[in-house]
């Protein structure tokens, strides 16, 4: 398995966003992707998902095991 990170996929009138999708080739994680759990400020997704289509190219495919931690602050 491979972790496909799309950043900035899709505007965002104030911040940035990205999608993290963990799939066995950029064909599946791209499907996961279109349709991925819409989730703000956290992990609280509220049943809302994104759709973007077509979605570009990943920015990153990395091989697992791997991990990351991401701050944001102002």
């Amino acid at each position: 398995m491979k972790l496909f990170v799309f950043n900035s996929p899709y505007s965002v009138v104030y911040g940035s966003c990205c999608i993290y999708c963990i799939a066995p080739d950029l064909e599946t994680a791209k499907g996961l992707a279109m349709k991925a759990a819409l989730s703000e400020y956290g992990y609280d997704p509220n049943g809302e998902t994104i759709s973007i289509d077509p979605i570009g190219e990943p920015t990153r495919i990395v091989e697992g095991p791997y991990a990351e931690c991401y701050q944001w602050s102002e």
